[in-house]
């Protein structure tokens, strides 16, 4: 990118920020140094800026490193769970590309994604148990009740990427159906790691759509998300090896907006400050998600609020 085409670029960002950052994220966003802040931005608005993955001596580096601070004399804190899986299976838990997504979705921070596969290995047996654990989890290992939740479509992977070639995952929450929060959770933990497994996706990250526009008060009131789930979609989110580039989350009143700021208190601060709220009717909203180079035709629902699912239901059916 050239420098005019970067000084281009950030006048109109700074013109979107103004109209769409909330206060508390400002703040934590303008106290970080000028080229940090910048970088958040272009993350944000799908603008590349050039970031070329480290050589591949600094990626042996920072796996050596990160093993350091797994098991080694740097080691902060022990993680049964991750004790475990390597009692089990070795070759699962030390499998060179398994830490190099914990090492992308951390940006190469060798300790940050150390606790970050200690927390993964944390939440992975607490929803699927010992015997899943040192191994990746197939569309066989689901439940029915796992099984409905991933088929109603709430929670998808796009098939389109935006204009920086992220992962685009789009969410309805005035849509979740379950039985228990344990089987949404296990079909999202699911969705997730199955597009993980696209190192493109692991290097360039993933940018998420939270969709809450509703334009019907009665609508509203009936689909409100539960609070609690939403705290733990967060936890669980925090231990996956995904490197969020961009969260947006779209509303049609106020008070799904304190939904959003309550999600948003769980997230890690590098999240956080890539967090933006839109609010406005369903095309209002897409509107607004264009300025930053999310293919917003591709979203799987329609004029009326209707969540469409032929796409995700192939995809299911290419898993099997």
């Amino acid at each position: 990118t050239s420098p005019q085409e970067r000084q281009m670029a950030l006048e109109v960002i700074r013109d979107v920020e103004a109209n769409n950052a909330l206060s508390s994220i400002t703040d934590e966003l303008n106290s970080l140094p000028a080229h940090e802040r910048e970088k958040v931005l272009f993350d944000l608005h799908g603008i590349c800026d050039d970031d070329v993955e480290n050589s591949l001596e600094q990626i042996a580096s920072s796996l050596t490193e990160m093993s350091t601070y797994l098991t080694g004399e740097q080691r902060a804190q022990r993680s049964e769970a991750y004790d475990l899986a390597e009692a089990q299976f070795p070759g699962y838990v030390e499998n060179e590309n398994l830490r190099l997504s914990f090492l992308r979705a951390e940006r190469f921070d060798a300790e940050r994604a150390a606790n970050k596969m200690h927390l993964f290995f944390e939440k992975k047996l607490g929803l699927f148990g010992p015997t899943l654990l040192s191994r990746d989890i197939t569309l066989s290992d689901l439940s029915k009740n796992d099984m409905e939740c991933l088929k109603d479509g709430s929670v998808q992977i796009l098939p389109t990427r935006d204009r920086a070639g992220r992962a685009i995952v789009f969410a309805f929450p005035m849509h979740f159906r379950y039985r228990e929060h344990s089987n949404f959770l296990r079909a999202l933990f699911y969705l997730l790691m199955c597009a993980l497994q696209d190192g493109e996706t692991q290097k360039k990250g993933v940018v998420s759509v939270i969709h809450a526009c509703l334009e019907e008060e009665a609508s509203r009131e009936r689909a409100r998300p539960d609070p609690l789930l939403l705290m733990k979609i967060s936890q669980l989110c925090r231990s996956i090896p995904m490197k969020i580039q961009g969260r947006h989350f779209c509303t049609s009143d106020k008070l799904s907006a304190v939904f959003f700021s309550y999600y948003t208190s769980f997230m890690e601060k590098e999240v956080r400050i890539r967090s933006r709220e839109h609010e406005g009717s369903h095309a209002e909203c897409k509107y607004s998600l264009s300025s930053f180079g999310i293919p917003v035709d591709s979203f799987p629902i329609s004029a009326h609020g209707e969540l469409k699912t032929q796409q995700h239901l192939r995809w299911i059916g290419l898993r099997r």
